[in-house]
């Protein structure tokens, strides 16, 4: 067999289950919705914004500020402050540098109050 035929394990964390697609279990499928908000940002254009948001933003804020506790934590992620879904733009004032620890806090609030849950 092959090393391309091995099956593989899921890429999230901790699941025991064999990949089927894209690197995923069945279970942790990724829907089509995400899918498609995953094109929008693999394009040139997002290539350009993020690098200049980065550039304008290269340290992280912090998410809630102070979290970092005054050390200085290099951003990695450029944000759209306001979702281009949601009808933000691709202009840099709607960008920001956050650290992929806040960028994670940041959506996982997001989706706590869109579930009613903040």
């Amino acid at each position: 067999m092959s090393p391309q035929t091995l099956p593989r394990a899921c890429m999230v964390a901790g699941c025991p289950a064999r990949a089927e697609a894209h690197g995923r279990c069945q279970a942790h499928q990724v829907p089509a919705e995400y899918a498609d908000h995953q094109a929008i940002y693999d394009t040139p254009r997002h290539r350009w914004w993020r690098r200049r948001v980065l550039e304008a933003h290269p340290i992280c804020p912090g998410v809630p500020p102070g979290v970092h506790g005054g050390r200085v934590v290099e951003s990695a992620i450029a944000h759209h402050i306001v979702p281009v879904q949601a009808g933000g733009t691709w202009r840099l004032e709607n960008g920001i540098g956050l650290c992929p620890a806040c960028h994670n806090a940041h959506h996982g609030a997001e989706r706590r109050r869109a579930k009613g849950r903040a």
